[in-house]
Parts: C-alpha cells; sequence; structure tokens
C-alpha cells in the first residue's frame, strides 16, 4: 500500500465511500415512475418473445422423435432445422414465418415418420416371406 493510503497510485477512496451517490441534487425522474410515457404492457402480440398463437415445441419434438425412431434422417433433420428456425423467429416477433416454418416441420416429420413406418412395414413382410427358403 502507499504512503497516501491509496493503491499503487491510484489515490485514495472516493469521498463518501464506494457506493456514496454523486455529490448534487438527484436527477429528476418524471412522475416518479419511470420513463416518460410509461411501459407498455407485457406480453402484447406485438412484444417480441411472446409467441402467443406459434406453438414450436410439438413441431421439434416430432421432428426429434421421427428422425430418431423412425430412422429418416434424410426427412427427419431438415424438419428438425425448420423447427429451431420456427422457434427463432417466434422469439423474434416474426409470427407468420413462425407459423409457417412450424407447418413445413410438423409435415416433414409426419412425412418421415409415415416413410420409415412404411420401410420398417415392407421390410417385416420381406423378412417373412423370405424365411420360409
Amino acid at each position: 500500500m502507499a504512503r497516501d493510503g491509496g493503491f499503487g497510485g491510484y489515490g485514495g477512496a472516493p469521498r463518501g465511500g464506494y457506493n456514496a451517490p454523486p455529490p448534487g441534487p438527484p436527477p429528476p425522474t418524471p412522475n416518479g415512475f419511470g420513463p416518460p410515457g410509461g411501459v407498455p404492457p407485457l406480453g402484447g402480440p406485438m412484444t417480441p418473445g411472446s409467441r402467443s398463437d406459434v406453438d414450436t415445441t410439438l413441431p421439434l419434438f416430432l421432428s426429434i422423435a421421427s428422425t430418431l425412431l423412425c430412422c429418416n434422417p434424410v426427412l427427419g433433420l431438415p424438419a428438425i432445422v425448420l423447427a429451431i428456425q420456427a422457434r427463432n423467429a417466434a422469439n423474434m416477433g416474426s409470427l407468420e414465418l413462425a407459423h409457417r416454418r412450424a407447418r413445413a416441420a410438423l409435415v416433414l416429420s409426419f412425412v418421415a415418420a409415415g416413410a420409415g413406418l412404411l420401410f420398417e412395414l415392407f421390410e417385416g413382410f420381406h423378412y417373412v416371406a423370405t424365411a420360409g427358403r
């Protein structure tokens, strides 16, 4: 510690302590309740991140399930990408784009699940047909 009570030439502690308000009168606050004009209510239709009418959880869940359970990454991975893009668009407030991407992700995940199930049925019938030979 330096002789003057400071730390290596940086001077001493500020007057009034570290958490003391700055000298002079406090800054005026209009009406004492924050910024002028007030704050808009949260969760309105134009608030980014409200996602009031777009469900992005179901498309993401179904696309992951169709990719992993139906072994169809050809259609499942693009469905996952579209579901994530829908969630991001809903978070940014672009509800129309989020709705389109979520619907496309749902369609792709259903097509992936259907194609995977048809392939499994075909393999099962093929196995039963060739088992007797």
